[in-house]
């Protein structure tokens, strides 16, 4: 639990890192979004829930929101609630939001989710799709290295069974 923490932080550093751009210009949404990412930070994670909901509540195509209250909800084992979550983000994949960071965003979410949730032919089809469409610079983290570490394995695995 403790690596998945770290990782899902890694993964926020790296998505906060690309110049603080958001899906939305609503600035009390992106208020919230911003004290939901302290308080996860401070590791409190129910109020840092609540805030991505306000969030979402204020604006509800903000993506990156989605992404961040799915993963926290991951955090925390809580993954049928993540899942809800993460495909009402993806339903808001549309116009402006369908870019290739927002897609790769909500694919990566989705690839944790299914390995959490023991749906290892869903986890690698979407790491499968997403792969192309991840930054350089997230490609070359330890948490991307060991996601497609399980990928690798996950791929010679299937491959015995179909």
């Amino acid at each position: 639990m403790r690596l998945l923490f770290f990782g899902i932080l890694f993964f926020t550093a790296a998505l906060t890192a690309n110049g603080q751009t958001y899906s939305i210009i609503d600035s009390k949404a992106i208020k919230y979004y911003k004290e939901a990412e302290e308080l996860t930070l401070s590791r409190r994670y129910d109020e840092a829930n609540e805030k991505y909901k306000d969030a979402i509540d204020r604006e509800a195509s903000f993506i990156e929101a989605y992404v961040k209250q799915t993963q926290l909800l991951i955090t925390q084992g809580r993954l049928l609630e993540a899942e809800k979550v993460a495909l009402v983000g993806k339903s808001k994949l549309k116009g402006k939001n369908s870019t290739a960071k927002h897609v790769a965003d909500i694919g990566w979410v989705f690839s944790n989710l299914y390995l959490n949730q023991g749906r290892f032919e869903e986890a690698y089809q979407v790491f499968q799709e997403i792969d192309p469409l991840l930054d350089q610079s997230f490609k070359s983290s330890t948490y991307y290295g060991e996601m497609k570490t399980k990928m690798d394995f996950l791929q010679s695995e299937l491959g015995k069974v179909i």
